[in-house]
Parts: structure tokens; sequence; C-alpha cells
């Protein structure tokens, strides 16, 4: 790591070019050199740069001096933040930036990438932070030193999670767990790297790796975890249609989720077993086991969006008219989303509402919504087929065979099944 990049990085936040920084200085082909970390500036230059950047000038010259007051404070933030203690990591971090400027280049390093990474973690707009991490970060050089590097690792794969691309995720939680690392901090990672399995579909991986964290979490009766892997494996077997195992796997959930009181994680569960009966065709079940997620929401002051929907769902798919009206009571009207699931219920209305359901559908496409997506362009492509505009009926048939294709290389969203994204923080929409 080099001065230059600090450097780099004050200038455009100035505004200004390498003539502008560089007049009365230096030339501009030494400050872009500087820059490059291929000259060593001198205490004069950076002096100088100082007042022109208007920072202090112990910000340029103690570049490369420590503050042992915020050392080990920095160090305690990413054990926060992994462990899902985030307002621990953000009165330590707010300790740090109380003493101004960060003059050490590692330690100003570390302040920005967990500083970025609690913004992810709150789910607060990240990307001017990061896009001042780039000036300062060059991709995934080895050569930081080992806490730089694993912060950064670890906010990347965070980015990458929240941006749903896995394939990443997966490439820098295997960089992380390189580092020596605490045992539950060792733990949470392990955990985490089984849903990215999941949602990866490696489903042998995803089994092994299941197994392989609850002798971990069994040894240190980190009973969250375990409770959250059996749910997981619920879904997977339910994916591969082994509903008895999903269901034996379910049950042990439900019955740690209700000794351990775990009250997010008992309505997931509830859920998946609904959906699970629902796939038997056992509907009176299914729809006890909704209800039950659904009133767990409600509790929690949380909107029943996964569990309504697969409710509402099942009745519009057996067509039972008046369990569908019973259950639609308690969706917000001007929710456009589950409007679908009332046009699907009466498909005598769809010529009132094409516009709508199409211009549904295309937000569903551009959101990677794409079971909600095909759904509605077959609603409206058996539409126009029956009233034989057949261009129109083939040209949504067209969009579904394309998104079938480009479902082939994206990430698995089957609607309906929650499990927890991200230490037990979220469950996939639908």
């Amino acid at each position: 790591m080099h001065i230059g990049k600090r450097l780099l990085y004050l200038r455009k936040k100035n505004s200004l070019s390498l003539e502008q920084a560089a007049q009365g200085i230096v030339s501009s082909t030494h400050l872009s050199n500087i820059e490059n970390g291929r000259f060593q500036p001198s205490d004069e230059i950076l002096q100088l740069l100082a007042k022109k950047y208007n920072v202090p000038e112990k910000y340029l010259l103690a570049y490369d001096k420590k503050d042992p007051q915020i050392d080990q404070p920095l160090k305690e933030v990413l054990f926060f933040l992994i462990t899902d203690k985030t307002a621990e990591a953000e009165t330590r971090l707010k300790k740090v930036r109380e003493k101004g400027f960060i003059p050490h280049l590692e330690q100003e390093l570390e302040y920005n990438i967990l500083h970025t990474c609690m913004l992810v973690k709150k789910n607060l707009p990240y990307e001017e932070e990061l896009e001042k991490l780039n000036l300062l970060v060059s991709g995934d050089e080895l050569e930081y030193p080992s806490y730089v590097h694993q912060c950064y690792a670890y906010l990347m794969e965070q980015i990458s999670f929240r941006q749903g691309d896995f394939e990443k995720c997966y490439h820098y939680i295997q960089i992380f767990l390189k580092y020596n690392l605490p045992p539950s901090v060792y733990a949470t990672i392990q955990f985490h790297l089984l849903i990215i399995l999941f949602h990866l579909r490696k489903r042998i991986l995803a089994v092994k790796q299941a197994e392989k964290g609850l002798k971990i979490f069994f040894q240190n009766h980190q009973w969250k975890f375990v409770t959250e892997t059996y749910n997981i494996l619920l879904a997977i077997y339910w994916t591969e249609e082994d509903y008895e195992t999903a269901l034996n796997y379910g049950k042990k959930a439900l019955e740690l989720a209700e000794t351990f009181k775990f009250e997010d994680t008992k309505s997931r569960v509830y859920h998946n077993l609904g959906i699970t009966y629902k796939s038997l065709k056992m509907y009176e079940t299914a729809e006890e086991m909704l209800a039950k997620s659904i009133e767990l929401h409600r509790k929690a002051n949380q909107f029943p969006r996964n569990s309504l929907w697969s409710i509402l769902d099942m009745f519009a798919e057996i067509d039972d008219k008046e369990k569908f009206a019973h259950w639609y009571q308690q969706v917000e009207p001007d929710d456009e989303e589950f409007f679908y699931l009332y046009v699907k219920m009466n498909p005598d209305k769809i010529g009132e509402y094409l516009d709508k359901l199409d211009k549904l559908a295309q937000k569903a496409e551009k959101d990677g919504r794409w079971d909600l997506a095909v759904e509605a362009y077959h609603l409206l492509s058996k539409y126009f087929y029956k009233n034989r505009k057949y261009k129109t009926a083939i040209r949504y048939y067209q969009k579904i065979i394309c998104i079938h294709e480009r479902d082939k290389k994206t990430l698995w969203k089957k609607i309906g099944f929650t499990v927890p994204l991200s230490f037990f923080a979220f469950a996939i929409p639908h």
C-alpha cells in the first residue's frame, strides 16, 4: 500500500485534474507517478498537497504511523458485524471516527471497509462508500495486511450476497475462510456457506455442508444455527420432492424453534411446512401451517407477504373461491403483486386488466422474479390464444421461453419457499 492512492482519492474528491493539483507543486507527470506508487513524495510535497486538498498535514505526513488507540476497536468491529451485533460495531466505528482524520493508511482503509460493510448489513445505501473504496483498494490484491484483506473479502461477500451474485459470494467466502477465525465467527461463516450452496443449487455439497455445520453447531450449543440448518434441509429435500424427509427436518426445526422461542425462525418453518403440505395436496394442513406463519408475522408487526401469497396461490390453484376471498381480505389494496393472484382466481376478468397484468409481468422480469413473470405471461398468452390473437399469444410465449433460457444461469427463486438470506435477517421473496 502506498500514499499515492490516498492522494488520488483526495484529488478526485476535490474534482481536480492532474494539472490543477500539480500546479505550483510538481509536474503533472511527477504527481501521476506518485499516485501510481512509482515515486515516494517528499514531506515538502505532502505538506503542499495537504494545503491544496484542505486536509491536516498530519493526515498525509503520518500515513505510516499507527494509532494504537483505534487499533483494537477496529479489530473488534468485524467480529461484531459477522455475529450480527451491528449496534456494538456501530458504537466502535463511531468512537474511531470521533478522532477525526485517520492518518495511517491501513487503519483508514480498515475503517472505510468496515463502515461500508455496516451500511450493507443495515440495508442502507452503500454505493458512494464503495466507489470511494474502489479508489483506495485494487481488487483482490493479496499483499494487503491480513486483517485489511479479510475485511475486504467479507465486505465483497456481503455485497455479492445482496446483489444475488452467489458465484462471486462463494469466491469471497472461500478467501475469508483461509484466515484463522474465532469459533463463533467460524460457525457463522459455515452457516452462511450453507445458504450460498443452497442458492447455487449445489444440493450434494449443501447437504454435506449441513452435516459439517451441524457437528460444529451441536458442539458449541448454537441452537439457532441448528434450527436454521434443519429448516434449510427441509427446503433442500422439498425441492427434491422427498417430502417425507423434508417434513422430518421441518418438525425437528419446529421443535427447536418452539423450545428456544426462535419466533422469526418458527414463522419461516411454519411457512415451509405449509408449502410442503401444499405439494402433498394436504390443503387443510397446509392452510393451518401457513396461517400460523401469518399470525407470527402479524405479532412481529411484519406483513406476511410470503405466506399470504402462498395461501392465496394455493386456493387459486384448487379454485376455492370462498377461501381465496377470505384470505384476500388481508391484502393491501394497492399491492400490485397480489393483483396477479386475483386475476388468476378470476380468469374471466383478465380482459379488463391486460395492460396492468403486462406491466406487472415486465416488472417481475426486470426484478428477477422469474416465476411470477412466467405465470403472468402465461395468463396473457392463454387469453390472446383463446381470443384468436395468435401473434400476440406467440409474443408472450416467446417471452416465457427467453426467461426459461435465462433462468438456467440465474439464482434459484421458488415462489413461496423461505430460508434466511443472511444471518436470520432476510428471506427469499416469494
